[in-house]
């Protein structure tokens, strides 16, 4: 019996529960965009995420995810907690362009290994506008892949915290430190080329200790992801 449950979940639309995507539709979609992602919209290519952070104007990154390409314009993946603040700060901005959200409204993300749009290896995504009858959520287990890639998905419990380079997200290209401003920008290249970020991610193994995004971790640091016995911490870089 256990056997045929497993194989039944098996076939049933994996759905990332924990993640939402925002479109951005419109003429100007990219263009409009350029000017508060962190990365370069540009670069954008078909099939292929383009890794992101949306920051305020203190440099803090209020969300972070993927940008992908779409038909009318590009969707951003980002974690579900952050949607409605991420809409707040550039709706106001949308007003004035000719780019605007779609009626449909955060769209859910359909997880593939070969098929969709390509995040990671073995890791493809659709957005999808309304839930399949049936699925199955692996948000547990892709919470654990991101941290194993030393990836972590800001959530409201930290957003606006820290920096882009604090969560390490340069280094899997999320911020183009050579395109135009962006929301922010000005404080996150100074404090990339003066070496002023003494806060860094760290990957940590809980052994069986409990904690949830948003609490302290040791005396200086703080979580930022949790998945089964593992965690992602922002701590203080050793002198």
């Amino acid at each position: 019996m256990g056997e045929q449950q497993t194989q039944s979940q098996d076939l049933l639309p994996r759905i990332w529960m924990d993640a939402r995507v925002i479109m951005v539709e419109g003429a100007s979609a990219i263009e409009f965009l350029q000017g508060y992602l962190t990365s370069d919209t540009q670069r954008l290519q078909p099939n292929k995420a383009l890794p992101m952070a949306v920051c305020n104007i203190k440099g803090r990154v209020l969300a972070n995810g993927w940008a992908l390409p779409a038909e009318e314009g590009v969707g951003l993946l980002v974690h579900h907690s952050v949607v409605a603040p991420l809409e707040a700060l550039l709706q106001p901005f949308l007003n004035f362009s000719s780019a605007a959200f779609a009626d449909a409204g955060a769209q859910f993300v359909l997880v593939e290994r070969t098929r969709g749009i390509a995040l990671l290896d073995e890791l493809h995504v659709t957005p999808l506008t309304a839930l399949p009858d049936g699925y199955l959520d692996i948000s547990a287990e892709l919470a654990r892949t991101l941290i194993e890639h030393n990836l972590a998905l800001v959530s409201a419990p930290v957003s606006e915290r820290f920096m882009p380079q604090m969560l390490g997200l340069e280094e899997h290209g999320a911020v183009d430190f050579d395109k135009g401003c962006y929301l922010g920008q000005e404080i996150v290249a100074r404090a990339q080329h003066r070496g002023a970020v003494k806060r860094r991610l760290q990957q940590v193994t809980l052994d069986d200790i409990h904690v949830e995004i948003g609490d302290a971790w040791g005396s200086d640091a703080t979580v930022v992801s949790v998945a089964a016995n593992l965690a992602l911490v922002v701590a203080k870089v050793a002198a």
